[in-house]
């Protein structure tokens, strides 16, 4: 689900579609070729399905999902036994009682301001995020022009703005909920939490480009199928990040994904892992205030569109306390 339900990756990642995320996923060949490397802790039996999805361009210059068909397919699970305790990348043993779970949003719409959780574990479970994908819908897009050629342009859409919260346990997730907490900030901006900067480079000033905008468009700026600078790490990137201003209302479409095993994204005894649709804050969003506390749990909401969220959240999760973890999660 690197791509929502929406986005055509063997297209628009990388050359022909051919891309690598470090050693963990990737994609080698121009048809098919998809590859997976995640460790899958199980004991006594385990069950693995793949879906196939076939995918054909929605309009010239607005790649998507429609019907098409498969001629066939094969996949290959590889796997071995051990009698030792799974280590991720960031050093942090996990139990043999744990497993990598699942928590997927599926075509969800968020109102402005609105917390979209993406990963959500009840009191009594510890648990470490591994991996993240995020697929957004919205409208309308992140800036409209103001007048023929583009030059002059509006920003109407700020849901890039939205901060990442972590939150450790059911008692930080109460206090946030509350107002009470921001929890733990792991990003000040949707691009910030996934290692890019200013809009995901679209707002970097590009000379080769007449609207000063770092984005590629048709001829009357009606459809921007490149937007920013896709990039695909070990640990994070953007694949897809396009504008359609032909539908109505207009709408942005934005794939990404980021690991979390490098570092620590724990949870001690519940909690969650939370990005909002846009920013609040107390005081003016034109204030130092609004940017220098925006990450607030209440307050004035920054100018921004509803938003439709796609994603998958995979966590290790184990019950809290489970011997051999108490050193697991600080």
């Amino acid at each position: 689900e690197l791509g929502g339900q929406w986005m055509d990756t063997q297209s628009l990642v990388g050359r022909k579609g051919v891309f690598g995320a470090g050693s963990k996923i990737g994609k080698g060949g121009v048809q098919g070729g998809w590859w997976n490397d995640h460790k899958v802790p199980f004991q006594h039996s385990i069950r693995i399905e793949v879906a196939a999805i076939a995918i054909t361009p929605r309009s010239p210059g607005m790649p998507g999902m429609q019907k098409g068909c498969i001629r066939g397919g094969s996949a290959v699970v590889r796997g071995h036994e051990t009698n030792r305790s799974l280590v991720l990348s960031n050093g942090e043993p996990i139990p043999f009682s744990a497993r990598l779970q699942v928590q997927k949003l599926q075509g969800r719409l968020y109102k402005p301001a609105e917390l979209v959780e993406l990963a959500t574990l009840p009191a009594g479970q510890q648990g470490l995020l591994y991996f993240l994908t995020l697929a957004l819908e919205t409208s309308p897009p992140w800036t409209t022009c103001m007048s023929s050629d583009c030059r002059s342009h509006l920003t109407t859409n700020n849901y890039v703005e939205g901060c990442w919260h972590l939150l450790r346990d059911t008692r930080e997730r109460e206090a946030f909920l509350s107002g009470s907490m921001a929890g733990i900030i792991a990003g000040t901006g949707l691009e910030d939490g996934l290692d890019s900067s200013f809009g995901f480079s679209i707002i970097s000033t590009d000379p080769a480009e007449p609207t000063g905008l770092n984005r590629m468009c048709n001829a009357n700026f009606s459809i921007c199928p490149l937007q920013g600078v896709p990039f695909q790490t070990a640990k994070s990137g953007m694949l897809s990040f396009m504008s359609d201003y032909t539908q109505s209302p207009a709408v942005e479409r934005l794939s990404v994904y980021r690991f979390f095993d490098h570092e620590v994204f724990g949870f001690r005894d519940g909690g969650s892992f939370s990005w909002r649709n846009g920013a609040v804050a107390a005081g003016s969003e034109r204030s130092g205030e609004f940017y220098g506390g925006k990450c607030g749990a209440t307050g004035k909401t920054f100018q921004t569109g509803s938003t439709n969220v796609s994603s998958y959240a995979w966590i290790y999760t184990w019950p809290s306390f489970a011997e051999g973890t108490e050193d697991v999660i600080l």
